[in-house]
């Protein structure tokens, strides 16, 4: 089945240009072509960017993603992806909301599947919580089973933002939408840990994801060194997962770099990390790049500075 292909997309002149790879992607865990701008998915987002909370408060509702009162406008296309890849920043609180708000939009109108990066290994208990009723008990075991396994390190694909975004596919499944989440990193072993074995294993179950339904949109969540579609980085002898799936119709994204805070692990620990970037960031939405020389077909931009989402605990 001939699977459409969206973009979000804002005035061009709004958006910033391709940003550098941070040095916390380059490592885990411390660590349009023009037919392809045939199809768009137009989005006027209104100022639904959640409030940061220090924990997961589970006797509260979760905040959700705005995607029924904007005004969404839809321009079919005959080009198609398999693949839609948002590259992003890990830890931030604005992120997660922005990729909310296109699941929510898109399973309106079509199946989707949500991959997001983490361990494939804990699919078990992502299942179970989303077929629950989302009761604190069922929250609390699934933060419990899945986030708090590593709490030395909680490197940012763990927060409270990446929670909701979860909790969020879970409650639109609930209303009827057609909505899949699948987790797709590897378990690594950190005592004899491989960059290079990690990308490839991670690019295997990203294209077994995808097969799984071909009638669905595929969105994936990842860090935006992992999203590259090109092998040579800086030097670097480690092939992001992205550029392993060449045989899959990907469109990959990264996001802007825009300045604030992120919840990461480098170098000096874990915890509130400063980002570099703009302090005037770019209109809310999408942009394709002419070409992907870059690496990257398109720039997202979550409209705000970043701020910091803390580990679900």
């Amino acid at each position: 089945m001939t699977m459409v292909h969206f973009l979000i997309v804002t005035h061009p002149s709004a958006l910033s240009t391709l940003p550098p790879i941070e040095e916390n992607e380059m490592a885990f865990p411390t660590k349009p072509t023009p037919a392809m701008l045939l199809t768009i998915l137009l989005i006027t987002f209104a100022n639904a960017y959640a409030v940061q909370l220090a924990a997961v408060p589970l006797t509260a509702q979760t905040n959700q993603a705005n995607c029924n009162s904007n005004g969404i406008e839809l321009i079919p296309a005959i080009e198609s992806s398999d693949l839609i890849i948002f590259g992003e920043q890990h830890g931030t609180t604005e992120i997660p909301l922005f990729v909310a708000e296109v699941v929510c939009s898109l399973s309106a109108i079509e199946p989707v599947n949500l991959l997001l990066e983490l361990e494939a290994a804990n699919q078990a208990d992502l299942e179970e919580f989303l077929k629950s009723g989302g009761s604190d008990t069922d929250k609390r075991r699934f933060i419990d089973a899945v986030f708090r396994q590593k709490d030395d390190q909680h490197d940012g694909r763990t927060s409270v933002a990446m929670f909701k975004l979860i909790d969020h596919a879970r409650e639109l499944k609930r209303t009827g939408r057609k909505i899949s989440v699948r987790f797709f990193a590897p378990t690594p072993n950190i005592s004899n840990f491989d960059q290079s074995e990690y990308e490839i294993e991670m690019a295997q179950n990203i294209r077994a994801a995808v097969t799984i339904d071909r009638n669905a949109m595929n969105i994936a969540l990842v860090g935006n060194f992992h999203s590259r579609r090109i092998s040579d980085v800086s030097g670097l002898k480690v092939v992001p997962a992205a550029s392993l799936i060449r045989d899959l119709r990907i469109f990959s994204l990264v996001s802007s770099s825009i300045a604030g805070e992120a919840w990461q692990c480098r170098e000096d620990g874990c915890g509130v990390k400063q980002l570099s970037g703009t302090t005037a960031p770019p209109k809310r939405g999408v942009r394709a790049f002419p070409t992907n020389m870059s690496g990257y077909d398109g720039v997202f931009s979550v409209g705000t500075v970043y701020t910091h989402s803390m580990p679900a605990k």
